[in-house]
């Protein structure tokens, strides 16, 4: 559907869609789309601890504070934030995905501004002709937190 039959939003919802224009400069922008992503998980949390819906995604009020202010990483929407684990053994598993993660927005980066399905069904393709063993559904998540690290 093109914008010329799209039907127009009534005046409510052009009113809850206002946006002022330097909300669309990188630094509000980016601010506004980090504390959305941190709060949509909180409020799907804490939907979940009512038991009227949402999903339990390990959410608590220290990982929405630091997801907001960009200190913690914010996982997709199906995706827990990480439990208590063994930090060593943690770390010899992420390392490669990370790694991965980190030289792929420094190689794509330009020409892929934001993660999506395209650049992921590239580095899906690149992990899988190294084989090296681990599927890339296994290491996905370190390698999306290398990819978001080179944006803080």
């Amino acid at each position: 559907m093109d914008i010329a039959t799209q039907p127009r939003p009534s005046p409510a919802q052009q009113r809850l869609e206002w946006n002022a224009r330097y909300w669309r400069n990188e630094p509000h922008g980016s601010l506004w789309r980090r504390l959305k992503d941190a709060l949509r998980r909180d409020w799907l949390q804490t939907r979940a601890d009512a038991r009227a819906g949402g999903r339990d995604l390990r959410q608590r009020t220290v990982n929405t504070l630091r997801q907001a202010i960009g200190t913690e990483w914010i996982p997709d929407d199906e995706t827990p934030n990480p439990g208590p684990v063994d930090l060593e053994a943690t770390w010899k598993l992420a390392e490669p995905g990370i790694r991965y993660g980190v030289g792929a927005r420094a190689q794509y980066g330009v020409e892929y501004a934001r993660w999506n399905d395209e650049l992921e069904a590239r580095l899906i393709a690149e992990w899988d002709e190294k084989a090296t063993g681990a599927s890339f559904a296994s290491v996905r998540t370190f390698v999306r937190q290398g990819w978001d690290a080179r944006t803080r």
